[in-house]
């Protein structure tokens, strides 16, 4: 199911997907059409996100975990092994990546468009961060990330990525190069994060972890 509020979050209310199947990810089109992805590959879509969803493809075997609309009617998605579907015509229709990242169970990824994008997750065999510029045909590690990472988020030029254990990557160069630092408040396990522009973002996490960044991380 999906919680909706529409009153700034005073108060929420469930929707029912209609699946059955849960859901790991979800994203919103410029329009205000929803896209949901979850286990088994399933992707939901809601016209104005309300109830009721539809069903509009299932990808592969394996559980969906990070959808990104980057476009109107562009969106791309990740299953835990790291395949990239692309639609360019707002989920009807999906193209798989000719190549994964390699030795990556990836978590969440970052489109700017069909073609240019990031995918992170856990790696340990060489990098846990990877970007396209061909919408996956190949794949270029990032040096030094390796472990296991939660979140991938861009805004511009600059880009974040955040570890369980509460490491924060930053750059401001496009990833060019990065800077480490650590998110405050003991040793949170860090389970998302978001960044909504360049100066202002949030990360959450187990046992109602939450902080706000309004200097860019």
């Amino acid at each position: 199911f999906v919680l909706q509020t529409t009153d700034a979050a005073v108060t929420w209310h469930q929707i029912s997907s209609g699946s059955g199947a849960e859901i790991r990810a979800l994203d919103r089109f410029a329009n205000g059409d929803l896209i949901a992805v979850g286990e088994s590959g399933q992707v939901l879509t809601s016209v104005g996100g309300a109830a009721p969803w539809s069903i509009r493809a299932t990808l592969g075997a394996g559980n969906l975990v990070a959808v990104q609309v980057a476009g109107p009617l562009a969106v791309v998605a990740v299953d835990g092994g790291g395949v990239v579907y692309s639609s360019a015509d707002a989920g009807a229709t999906w193209t798989a990546a000719l190549s994964v990242p390699a030795d990556l169970t990836a978590a969440d990824l970052h489109f700017d468009t069909l073609l240019d994008g990031w995918v992170v997750g856990q790696g340990f065999n060489g990098a846990a961060l990877f970007h396209t510029v061909d919408g996956g045909t190949t794949w270029t590690p990032v040096p030094d990330f390796q472990g296991t990472y939660v979140a991938v988020d861009f805004a511009g030029a600059s880009g974040w990525a955040v570890a369980t254990y509460a490491t924060l990557y930053r750059t401001r160069d496009d990833g060019a190069t990065w800077t480490e630092s650590q998110l405050p408040g003991g040793s949170p396990t860090l389970q998302d994060m978001d960044f909504w522009n360049a100066s202002i973002g949030y990360a959450v996490g187990f046992n109602g972890y939450a902080v706000r960044s309004g200097d860019g991380g």
